[in-house]
């Protein structure tokens, strides 16, 4: 068409005649077929690109929203526990005598100050991870882990549980929210374990380690970190106690990992007088 513009008087004799006019017919719909399948393939690119927009700015607010309702289903599974246990002593403390229903009230304030407890946590980690520090005291870890090594006794009778205990193995913290970190990873082991779970608690260089390791099959290696993420979970758990567990480790200033399959190390600062 451009060489039509400028040698006009040339191809005008040409293009009156048939010939010429199914070149030029010919020429014109090759043009409007390529300018056709441009635009046409623009516009599949633009809507691809759109959609794949569309996908990477939704996804972040979509996975939000099903981490929200997740965090509120198992939230609510977790808490059923210690209110199924009130309401059962509470239950059984009705038909006794007067040393009994004293009995039951001691448990049902002992499981609702840890319900409330839990509920705390459980809101800290869908907002902020911060545990005041007013909270803290020194905590003896040694002591710490001998309370939970002698509540988990009788839990499964048939595993055994070793603890090996260290001098100075003082830290500033939370001791309630330490007694819960450190039961969740030995309810953890206790409940994997064939027959044995091993404690050690050691002291060096300024740091304090619990170390927690069973007997039973662990953990893939792919799945040693992702199992501290909120609802990850290897068995029908909640997922959250572990999630529970390095939040609490990090709010004192240290971590929790997975070393081996099945060897919990707690990391956490020796406390240190001002």
């Amino acid at each position: 068409m451009f060489f039509a513009r400028v040698d006009a008087d040339e191809l005008r004799p040409i293009m009156t005649l048939p010939e010429g006019q199914y070149v030029y017919a010919h020429a014109l719909q090759r043009v409007a077929l390529t300018i056709g399948a441009v635009e046409l393939a623009l516009v599949i690119v633009v809507a691809i690109a759109a959609y794949a927009l569309a996908l990477i700015s939704t996804r972040p607010l979509l996975e939000a929203r099903e981490r929200e309702r997740r965090f509120a289903t198992e939230a609510a599974h977790e808490l059923r526990t210690p209110l199924a246990r009130i309401a059962t002593t509470a239950q059984a403390g009705r038909g006794g005598g007067a040393d009994e229903r004293a009995r039951a009230l001691d448990a049902i304030t002992a499981m609702a100050i840890d319900a409330s407890s839990l509920i705390g946590d459980l809101l800290t980690l869908a907002r902020v991870e911060h545990v005041p520090s007013s909270l803290f005291e020194p905590v003896d870890l040694s002591v710490l882990v001998r309370d939970v090594a002698g509540e988990f006794g009788a839990t499964r009778p048939e595993v055994r549980i070793a603890v090996t205990e260290a001098e100075g193995t003082f830290v500033d913290g939370d001791a309630l929210r330490l007694h819960r970190l450190l039961t969740n990873v030995v309810e953890n082991a206790v409940r994997h374990a064939r027959t044995n779970v091993s404690i050690e608690v050691a002291a060096a260089a300024g740091r304090a380690t619990i170390a927690v390791d069973d007997d039973g099959d662990g953990v893939k290696p792919e799945l040693r970190e992702k199992i501290f993420e909120r609802f990850v979970t290897t068995t029908s758990g909640t997922g959250l106690g572990l999630p529970i567990c390095r939040w609490i480790a990090r709010a004192h200033g240290g971590d929790i990992r997975l070393t081996t399959g099945a060897r919990f190390i707690v990391d956490l600062p020796l406390f240190t007088e001002t």
